[in-house]
């Protein structure tokens, strides 16, 4: 399976770096679909993530003060996550290999099942909520442990959207993919 992944990876990472003028645009829209769903109001504790170069950014949606937003650190092979309210307190990744990951050194910890609404990034998405991640499988634990009172959105850019992908048992979905 793992055969099927990694080219799949290849191809969406060149498809972001020629799409890459348009990503800030395609952000914004994302974090208006968001803020549009019906489940965000009632949305308290979210837990966002800060963006790679060619992921969504979704920071702006911590304008609203009314709301705790959470960030995942790594630990060891698990994401634990902490409660920031400014995202420029966010430090590079003290993990080997991850140093373009952004994460609270220090912050409340959050425990997962306090996030109301999860926000998944991934590589490519199926409209039916199936993901293909990085592979390191962070987010494949944290959607396998999150609560059923834990709403899980995953966010990607509209031409990561496929119609089927590979998958393995460990592959959890996402209940919708908001795209733009």
């Amino acid at each position: 399976m793992k055969d099927l992944k990694e080219p799949l990876r290849r191809e969406m990472r060149a498809r972001l770096r020629i799409e890459a003028a348009s990503l800030k645009s395609r952000s914004e829209a994302i974090c208006e679909q968001l803020q549009k769903a019906r489940f965000w109001e009632a949305s308290r504790t979210v837990g966002l993530f800060c963006p790679l170069p060619e992921e969504p950014d979704l920071l702006a949606l911590m304008a609203e003060k009314h709301r705790r937003f959470t960030f995942p650190r790594i630990a060891g092979d698990r994401l634990v996550w902490h409660e920031v309210s400014d995202p420029r307190t966010l430090q590079p990744s003290k993990t080997d290999g991850l140093r373009r990951l952004y994460e609270p050194e220090e912050g409340i910890p959050v425990p997962l099942g306090e996030i109301d609404l999860l926000l998944v990034p991934g590589l490519a998405f199926t409209l039916a909520g199936r993901r293909l991640g990085r592979g390191g499988g962070y987010y494949d634990r944290v959607l396998a442990e999150a609560g059923a009172g834990t709403k899980r959105m995953g966010v990607c850019f509209a031409f990561q959207v496929l119609e089927a992908l590979p998958l393995e048992k460990h592959d959890l979905p996402v209940q919708k993919v908001f795209h733009a």
